[in-house]
């Protein structure tokens, strides 16, 4: 499912979330509906009650809040008949959607193809709905894929350890760091892959660098393994020798944990949207 997707989705559940908390307000109001009416030249304020299959009329100008329960029971009536249909069309819409998603309209075409480079599906300004603001930002954005799409050092260590393949053709080291880089195509954000940056005298690699609107890098590193005792202390030694040199959780440096191997896609989407996004 791709971000377009997705969005409708989550339409779609609010509107179902509001409709079903309508219900269950409509289900408390009084019988009856109101009417208003004038009796010579004053406004009149009438309490029908039909419920037992007769008529009675009732006014009830004299009954602020009665008029206000049987004003609030006709608004629910109209926004839960627009709101039945509103929810039916989006169903109809998702039902009959096909995918956006780049990754998957690429495995859509014949094998032949997947022997090119990205370059010659991909303009490097075509971005998706949501990085497309004013043109000053698609300027940046067009900056951050041609930046990525230079040569850069990138890592040598235990290249078998790159097993796990992307929808386009990337490979990574773990199924999470699959689900971050799909997440990263559907949000049209250039990154390098395991580039290696000097740290002190000694060299790392990154699992993930980006370049910010000021032309900066900075940084996302995946710690996939914290339950493992050996790693996480390992994981606690790196983060000491980054902070010597300025790459600071928080300013340079986004950090997502899982102990399982499956990193959650909410956390992902959020660490995007909340700290990637608006670096860009």
């Amino acid at each position: 499912m791709d971000i377009y997707r997705d969005e409708i989705t989550r339409i779609l559940n609010e509107l179902e979330e509001m409709l079903d908390s309508y219900m269950v307000e409509y289900s408390r109001q009084p019988v009856g509906h109101l009417i208003c009416c004038k009796s010579n030249g004053n406004k009149q304020f009438m309490h029908v009650d039909d419920s037992d299959g007769g008529y009675v009329r009732k006014c009830i100008n004299r009954k602020p809040e009665m008029i206000q329960k049987l004003a609030r029971k006709e608004f629910l009536t109209r926004s839960i008949s627009n709101l039945e249909i509103n929810i039916q069309a989006l169903r109809q819409s998702v039902a009959s959607m096909v995918s956006m998603d780049p990754g998957e309209i690429l495995l859509s075409m014949q094998s032949a193809y997947r022997s090119l480079p990205e370059g010659a599906f991909f303009d490097s300004g075509e971005l998706p709905l949501r990085l497309c603001g004013d043109e000053e930002k698609r300027c940046r954005i067009a900056r951050h894929a041609e930046w990525a799409n230079r040569d850069y050092p990138k890592s040598t260590f235990k290249p078998e350890g790159r097993r796990m393949s992307t929808s386009r053709g990337l490979y990574v080291r773990s199924k999470s760091e699959v689900l971050i880089v799909e997440m990263l195509y559907r949000y049209g954000i250039p990154f390098r892959y395991e580039q290696v940056i000097p740290v002190g005298n000694r060299e790392f690699s990154m699992d993930f660098t980006f370049e910010d609107s000021n032309g900066e890098e900075f940084y996302w590193e995946h710690a996939g393994m914290m339950d493992n005792y050996d790693y996480a202390e390992s994981h606690l030694r790196k983060l000491r020798t980054y902070f010597s040199v300025g790459i600071i959780p928080g300013r340079n440096l986004l950090i997502s944990y899982d102990r399982d191997g499956n990193l959650n896609m909410a956390t992902i989407e959020a660490m995007i949207q909340n700290e990637v996004l608006p670096r860009l």
